[in-house]
């Protein structure tokens, strides 16, 4: 079992600072730690969970975890907001920066509830799936 949370710590940092750095995405809440989290606590649940369907090393089900990561950052990274490019950046835009503000604090409201719900429910899988793990021990 250490070998497998350091694996998947591990696993986690690496998907979450690849996709931060290299494709400048965070995710929807545009959070380092919010989308290293999600990533860690979902192969979490998942190693223990689902029974092993890849090869095993040192008690470590990797290409799962690995894979499952590598899935959950896409999709993350899918609903994360676009980068945009202007054609003209030195020319200005009038913006209406009131209704800007009430539909992105309308979105944030919705993001939060989603992001604080999706942890409590993992969270859940991750005690459930240990509790499950040290009782058929």
């Amino acid at each position: 079992m250490f070998f497998t949370i350091l694996y998947l710590i591990f696993t986690a940092i690496l998907l979450t600072f690849l996709f931060s750095s290299l494709f400048r995405n965070r995710g929807p809440w545009g959070s380092f730690g919010a989308f290293l989290a999600i990533i860690f606590l979902v192969m979490f649940a998942f190693t223990l969970w689902v029974p092993p369907l890849g090869p095993v090393w040192n008690d470590v089900a990797w290409v799962d975890a690995l894979f499952v990561g590598l899935i959950i950052a896409l999709l993350l990274s899918a609903a994360g907001e676009p980068r945009r490019r202007d054609a003209s950046p030195a020319k200005e835009k009038e913006v209406d920066l009131v209704a800007e503000a009430k539909a992105d604090k309308g979105a944030v409201v919705v993001f939060g509830i989603f992001f604080w719900s999706f942890m409590i429910i993992m969270s859940a899988f991750v005690v459930f799936g240990i509790i499950r793990f040290f009782q058929a021990i």
